[in-house]
């Protein structure tokens, strides 16, 4: 990449660049962060403080990481929106901007609702299969811990896709401060009480502050009702595969047979019931992805 980027850039001045001008925003943007990493660190420090018990700190750190991973998948979305929002937003188009947050959260919802009812019908199968012999605790946080995706995806859609593009990074630190405080001063109290099980619980409740303060926010500029209308459809989607999930038969003796054919039956399901409930978002998706497999066929022919 280094080879090719003469043809891009033309030599400036080191005046020109300017560059103690965007430290303002440099710093609004890694506030956020520092606040994320540091109530994150914080639960396994005083995790492992006030319970002297590192197995405590390893079932809590396995379920964390789990979740982690698949929530990857939930805001993957907005490193692609953040720019669009940012033009739009410089031509003054809150239609447009309306528009794709509906979209950013028609996504979250189409996404975090069965991976979060999945983890529930299936934790006590892929924790033995996937950890071991005892690490039944995870089970528990695993399931506890996947509360957290709903309100990750949307605080992600409200904090990176709109606060930040209409610069207004301040509210989003300001929330993430609020969540780290909150979460300290919980986990004094739940972690003493419950070890792992009270960590967790104070991070899903930090994040529904910090979700719950963003929505606050923007309360009067984006139709925030409407969004959490869209919701009906996925979540009574992820109810019902729940429900089939945990009355489906067990045929099967091995661990990953019986995780993968729920994995397949809950996919199924969920996406019938999506179809069969008409939901424009999703039948928007399984149109582009018939208009792009059409045209590569085209091409190849």
């Amino acid at each position: 990449m280094w080879l090719v980027l003469r043809y891009y850039i033309v030599k400036v001045s080191f005046n020109e660049l300017h560059m103690f001008s965007h430290l303002k925003g440099a710093w609004a943007l890694y506030l956020p962060q520092v606040a994320i990493q540091v109530y994150t660190v914080l639960d396994k420090t005083m995790l492992g403080i006030i319970t002297k018990s590192n197995i405590e700190n390893g079932y809590y750190e396995q379920a964390n990481k789990v979740v982690l991973v698949l929530l990857m998948g939930v805001t993957a979305l907005s490193t692609v929106m953040v720019p669009r929002i940012s033009a739009m937003f410089a031509a003054k188009d809150q239609e447009q901007i309306n528009r794709y947050l509906g979209k950013s959260f028609s996504y979250v919802w189409l996404v975090g609702f069965p991976i979060t009812f999945g983890i529930f019908a299936v934790a006590d199968i892929f924790v033995p299969f996937f950890f071991g012999v005892g690490y039944e605790p995870v089970i528990r946080l695993l399931c506890l811990f996947s509360l957290i995706i709903i309100p990750i995806g949307i605080s992600n859609i409200i904090g990176l896709q709109y606060l930040v593009t209409t610069g207004n990074e301040y509210y989003l630190t300001k929330s993430v401060v609020l969540g780290a405080i909150v979460n300290f001063g919980l986990n004094m109290f739940f972690i003493r009480w419950w070890q792992a099980t009270g960590a967790t619980l104070a991070s899903v409740i930090a994040e529904v502050v910090i979700t719950v303060f963003q929505l606050w926010v923007v309360r009067d500029f984006l139709p925030v009702v409407n969004y959490m209308k869209s919701m009906k459809n996925y979540l009574v989607a992820a109810i019902v595969m729940y429900v089939a999930l945990i009355l489906m038969p067990i045929y099967f003796d091995k661990a990953i047979v019986l995780l993968m054919s729920k994995v397949i039956l809950g996919s199924i399901v969920y996406l019938v019931c999506l179809l069969g409930m008409k939901d424009s978002f999703f039948r928007e998706i399984i149109g582009k992805i018939i208009e792009m497999t059409s045209k590569k066929r085209q091409e190849i022919e």
